[in-house]
Parts: C-alpha cells; structure tokens; sequence
C-alpha cells in the first residue's frame, strides 16, 4: 500500500513550509532578538555647549571651559564651593566629575539629556540641571568694587578676596594697616577676615542701597568710589 509512505513524506516536509521567523524575513541569523529602537534624547551630531553655569534651583555647578569645575551647595556662589575637580565629557549622552581630593579617583557620571527642548544634566539623586546665563544675582554682588574712605580704598572682587589699600595721604592718620584676606556677608554686615593671623576680623554695618549705600564701622565710613557702579547681576535660576 501507498498512503503509509505519502503520509511519511508529507510529514517530513511539514516543518520545511512552517511560518518562517521575523528575524529570518528580515534576513538575520536564525535566534537573533530583535531590538526595539529608541530614539535618543540628544543629537549626537549637533554640539552642545557644556561650559556654564548649572542650577535645579536648589544648588549649582559651574563647568569650566579649561576642564574644571566647582559645585556649590546652594545658588549663592559666595556661600563657597562644596566640591571642585576636572571634568570630561568622552561621550555624547554623558559627562565625568572627577574631584581634586578624591582619596580613589572616585568619577560621578553626569547625565547629559534633553528635557522640554532644553539640555539638562543629570546628577545622581538630584534634580535636573539646567543651564543659566550666569550665576544668580545676590546681595553680594552689590557690594562688589572699590569703596573710598578717609582710612584707605577697599575693594571687594568677585572671588571672595578683598584689599585694604592705604590712602594716598602721606599725613593721614592711619590705625589699621594695608591688608588683604576673604570677606562675607553675615546679614546687614560684612566681615573682613584678614590673612594675617595677628589681626581680628573686622565687621561694618551696611545700609542704604545703590549709590547711596554706606559701610560703617566706628568712625570709619566706606562709600562707593566715584568710579563704581551698583553690579548688575546676569538673572536667577530658570
């Protein structure tokens, strides 16, 4: 009899025209998992400027062109900078802090993404940052410049760094000598913290605002020199 052998041959061939795989119509090997495509959140072809400043609003990060940077626990860069390192940025979708006094060249990876159409960075646990136009305006910053009195010119610079210069008159009595060292700002007052570790900190009190703004300490009494103008900040966190 014949049907036995047909039924044999037609169940040898069975499996030959079974469905073929998705990956073998798409002419991949046999077995290979197919890959749902995810479109990137950054172009890696369009360049990003990554040197700035940073803010989530809650603290900052400054990147700077040469290669380093500086963190600051809040938005006002003079309370100082809690964190400072180099950093690289080898791929397009990520960045590296690498800090200065890490005991084992610890690297924090940094996020690079798009957030709204605007970049962002991502830190480990905090929120996104965004890039700003400067730090924000402070109380500070007002402060900033030269200041005249009968006792010596005093300038206060952005880094935190003051100079006490003696005045140009050679008859002028004269208490406390030319010196340089850091200054703050404790509430209405700010204090001067010589480098010199004879010498006591000195402490004025500011009032008024602009032009007419005034630093009085005892007798002594800081104006704004003719030259200065009230600093203008660049905007605050967006």
């Amino acid at each position: 009899m014949r049907t036995p052998l047909i039924l044999i041959v037609l169940g040898a061939l069975l499996p030959a025209c079974a469905t073929p795989e998705p990956a073998a119509e798409a002419g991949w090997p046999a077995g290979t998992a197919q890959v749902e495509h995810t479109p990137l959140t950054v172009d890696p072809m369009e360049p990003n400027e990554l040197a700035g400043w940073w803010s989530n609003g809650e603290e900052m990060l400054r990147l700077d062109a040469p290669g380093s940077y500086a963190r600051f626990a809040t938005t006002n860069r003079y309370d100082g900078v809690i964190e400072r390192g180099l950093w690289t940025n080898d791929r397009y979708f990520e960045l590296h802090l690498v800090p200065y006094d890490a005991k084992v060249r610890e690297r924090t990876r940094v996020g690079i993404v798009m957030r709204d159409g605007r970049l962002a960075l991502l830190l480990p646990g905090r929120p996104a940052l965004r890039a700003l136009p400067g730090p924000p305006l402070v109380a500070e910053d007002e402060l900033l410049g030269r200041w005249a009195a009968p006792a010596g010119s005093l300038e206060l610079r952005d880094d935190g760094r003051y100079a006490w210069a003696l005045p140009d008159l050679p008859q002028a009595t004269v208490i406390i000598v030319g010196h340089e060292g850091r200054w703050r700002l404790a509430g209405d007052r700010l204090v001067l913290d010589p480098d010199a570790p004879n010498m006591p900190s000195l402490t004025f009190r500011r009032s008024g605002g602009g032009e007419q703004m005034r630093l009085r300490s005892g007798d002594t009494e800081f104006r704004p020199a003719p030259d200065e103008h009230v600093a203008e900040g660049p905007g605050g966190v967006g």
